[in-house]
């Protein structure tokens, strides 16, 4: 494209040959062109657009009224974000190297349209998990509650056997945000843990069976992770103040009002448990507000 329009530009100066070049003054080339007087200076002190002429005695720069078109080619080259010294080598380069050049150029452009989508996938998650923490603050903490949630792709992983909400999961939780970022993918600020649902005595029997995190796309993975998707279900659910003195205690709440419901408890369900912060500032207390719920969609 740009070879292209040199071409015609040529032809366009055969028709000139034998009158005299019209030449700018720098403050000229500035108008025409859009760009600043002392961009103009500082392409020509890296020699990346030089004046056809400086007059040595006064230091004034002047351009060809044809180097506007060359001009054209440096601002659509940093239309494409590509900086100066590359843009300096690219216009030496020969049409096919040109061409590679930009078909690379397409490929990382196509690459942080991905990035950025994926960006506006975890903020939409934030908000609603925001919204969803605003709409639990309406609630009484420690009731029992029915909600509905769309299907939502989760990043799990095994858990450590003897791993309790007794223990502090950060690491291990941390290895859930070091796959996304192997992955490149955006990490969340929400995690979790599934357990079998059943009817635990103390907290030291309910351990974890697995590490969740909520991911927004498919995602290339070490063989010790893999993707899971929750279907759209509704869900039996009970939030509290994150305190493993009155864990159980919500436990065994949420668990009776499922057996009320439901009669029998079924191997097939996990029981998820999501914590959220009540305050995102680095400086407050580490106070959080969890959500045990159960999927109704076995029954």
């Amino acid at each position: 494209m740009l070879y292209s329009h040199c071409k015609v530009y040529s032809n366009y100066r055969v028709k000139q040959r034998g009158e005299k070049m019209q030449r700018l003054s720098i403050g000229e080339m500035s108008k025409l062109s859009n760009v600043s007087i002392q961009t103009l200076r500082y392409y020509d002190q890296i020699g990346l657009f030089k004046p056809a002429f400086v007059d040595n005695s006064s230091g004034y720069r002047y351009y060809n009224i044809d180097q506007l078109f060359y001009l054209d080619i440096v601002k659509y080259l940093r239309h494409l974000e590509l900086p100066l010294k590359q843009i300096k080598q690219i216009i030496a380069l020969p049409p096919a190297q040109l061409n590679e050049l930009l078909e690379n150029r397409s490929s990382l452009i196509d690459a942080k349209i991905a990035q950025l989508l994926e960006i506006k996938q975890a903020l939409k998650h934030q908000q609603q998990q925001i919204t969803t923490q605003l709409k639990q603050a309406t609630r009484p903490l420690g009731q029992v509650y029915h909600s509905h949630e769309a299907k939502q792709l989760l990043l799990q992983k095994n858990s450590p056997t003897d791993l309790t909400p007794l223990a502090k999961p950060d690491k291990e939780v941390r290895l859930l945000t070091q796959q996304l970022e192997r992955s490149q993918a955006v990490a969340s600020l929400q995690y979790g843990f599934a357990f079998p649902l059943k009817d635990y005595r103390s907290l030291s029997a309910l351990t974890y069976s697995k590490l969740v995190m909520p991911v927004y796309r498919k995602l290339e993975l070490d063989p010790e992770f893999e993707l899971y998707e929750l279907p759209a279900t509704e869900w039996l659910a009970i939030s509290f103040k994150w305190s493993t003195d009155t864990y159980l205690e919500h436990y065994q709440k949420l668990l009776a009002a499922y057996q009320k419901e439901f009669k029998t408890l079924t191997d097939q369900t996990d029981v998820y448990e999501i914590s959220v912060p009540i305050t995102y500032s680095v400086t407050g207390n580490s106070e959080f507000i969890t959500e045990l719920k159960i999927p109704l969609y076995h029954r």
